[in-house]
């Protein structure tokens, strides 16, 4: 029997995380309890940045600045398997007891809780759950009970809402699946749910109807997420030896492939997956008693890197989650919340850019560097960037160092400017833009900034020419497509002012340059209508 299929409300499980390049990743939020020693099996993270976790046996603590400080707003010692937000931000806990199972929700940001749903199992001694919402109003929950006689059999109700959750009907019961862990909602519109004893099944029909995904083995599935291509992430329970925990499919599930995570000589469990905003991909999964441990990918599961330092030694994370900022949040079993960052690999502390005679010259300044490569420098022109060079950086330094680039061949016209900065493993970070104007005749010709600007429907264009000839003042898109000529004809040496009207434009950011004898300009406008 597989040994995630008896999970009780009372576990002691250890777990360890690992570092990247030597650098702490993890560090502790507040305590949630006062005790501080908070086993969390559920977490989440909404949009606005409020986090939710549980605490076994208190209920679910609350924080509104990263973990700093907590605070207790759903007392209770049921157990939480699921925190699910849904897409208006609506917040529901799926819940056990020894008497039954149970829904709450919260309306308000977490702060207070109604129950919208339960059934009665006496001897329930099983925790597992998920929940997905298939549009804003229609959501389907999993939520797994002890069936009996024994304490190993195990029942899954199906339930569904189609009024955003504020209601619940039961489906129906599943007893063939075991427990049931988690939920996910397909490109396709179908729903894959992973068990304990039948792998993974689906529905196609909101979960009215399941059926057994046979491209995927009969393996104790245990958790399931989706990244932003739709390529699908499934995590196993396993007691064979250096057997694959962490599948992959990049078809909507027709085929899976390993992704190179193993188990231990006694196998292993993949506790918690968390796909960050980039594609980050995190796994939580232990190897037997012995070896408990946390992975990251950042090239879609082809290989992996183990999170170290920061963490109490011998803790199993059972939870993860994320904010918008990418700050990383993990569940410990017995050590309450962590939460992890990446460092930032190189402090860039000034980059500016001026117009020097006949070319541009960047200088920017590092106050430290770690596994620094260099700068890649990206010019961009009409909405396009170009590499134009490479500046080789200093390793890793905790010493100021100043940084110089020289740009020439240019033609006058405002241009934009920014640094990819690289590591040796390949990581790159931009910088800030920076903007010059290039302007090689400014003591005799010159094209204005328009004004208004932004502008509705008209703005005005200044210009001056010292010699008499013929004189262009194109207009261009974002695209670098012309839409418009606002000056085309000879003119007297002097000074001028055009009124540019847009009435068939759309809005939108556009440049307009002049062009007169060997004399080119270019500046921006907007159009906001």
């Amino acid at each position: 029997m597989p040994k995630r299929i008896i999970r009780l409300f009372i576990l002691i499980i250890t777990f360890l995380v690992v570092s990247i390049n030597g650098q702490t990743f993890w560090s502790p939020t507040g305590n949630l309890s006062p005790s501080g020693d908070d086993w969390v099996p559920a977490i989440a993270c909404n949009t606005t940045g409020t986090l939710l976790a549980q605490s076994h046996g208190a209920g679910i603590y609350r924080s509104t600045n990263d973990g700093d400080e907590w605070n207790l707003v759903l007392p209770t010692n049921q157990v939480i398997s699921d925190i699910t937000i849904s897409p208006d931000g609506k917040i529901f806990a799926l819940c056990n007891n020894t008497n039954g199972i149970y829904i709450r929700l919260s309306t308000d940001d977490g702060l207070t809780w109604n129950q919208v749903y339960s059934a009665q199992h006496t001897n329930n001694y099983f925790s597992g759950s998920g929940m997905v919402f298939m549009d804003s109003d229609t959501a389907v929950a999993v939520i797994s009970f002890t069936l009996g006689p024994t304490i190993g059999d195990i029942g899954v109700e199906i339930v569904r809402s189609t009024n955003g959750g504020l209601s619940w009907q039961l489906l129906g019961i599943s007893d063939g699946w075991g427990g049931a862990e988690d939920l996910i909602k397909l490109n396709d519109g179908r729903i894959l749910v992973t068990t304990t004893l039948s792998g993974i099944s689906y529905s196609g029909d909101n979960g009215g109807t399941w059926h057994l995904l046979s491209s995927f083995p009969i393996y104790s599935t245990t958790k399931i997420k989706t990244n932003s291509f739709g390529d699908i992430f499934v995590g196993r329970s396993t007691a064979a030896n250096s057997d694959e925990l962490v599948f992959r499919s990049t078809d909507n599930g027709s085929s899976w492939q390993p992704t190179g995570i193993l188990g231990g000589v006694s196998g292993g469990d993949v506790q918690a997956i968390y796909i960050d905003s980039d594609d980050r991909i995190y796994v939580s999964f232990n190897q037997g008693a012995s070896a408990l441990l946390l992975y990251r990918s950042t090239n879609n599961g082809e290989s992996w890197q183990e999170l170290t330092s920061g963490l109490p030694p011998s803790e199993l994370v059972y939870s993860l989650t994320g904010n918008m900022q990418d700050i990383i949040f993990a569940g410990t079993g017995s050590s309450g919340v962590y939460k992890g960052s990446e460092p930032v690999p190189v402090e860039l502390t000034n980059f500016t850019a001026e117009f020097a005679k006949d070319k541009v010259i960047l200088n920017w300044q590092t106050a430290t560097e770690k596994n620094n490569r260099g700068f890649e420098i990206e010019r961009k022109v009409f909405n396009n960037w170009q590499n134009v060079g490479f500046v080789k950086g200093h390793g890793t330094t905790t010493e100021t160092n100043d940084y110089s680039f020289t740009d020439k061949n240019l033609n006058s016209g405002i241009y934009t400017y920014r640094l990819i900065q690289i590591d040796f493993d390949g990581a790159r970070i931009e910088s800030k833009e920076v903007n010059v104007e290039v302007n090689f005749n400014s003591g005799n010709f010159s094209l204005k900034q328009n004004y208004p600007n932004p502008f509705n429907p008209s703005t005005s264009i200044e210009y001056s020419i010292p010699t008499s000839g013929f004189v262009t003042i194109r207009i261009f898109n974002e695209l670098g497509e012309e839409v418009r000529k606002a000056v085309n004809e000879y003119k007297q040496a002097g000074n001028y002012k055009i009124n540019f009207n847009s009435v068939d434009l759309v809005s939108g950011v556009y440049y307009y340059r002049i062009d007169s004898g060997s004399y080119s300009a270019t500046r921006k406008m907007i159009l906001m209508k």
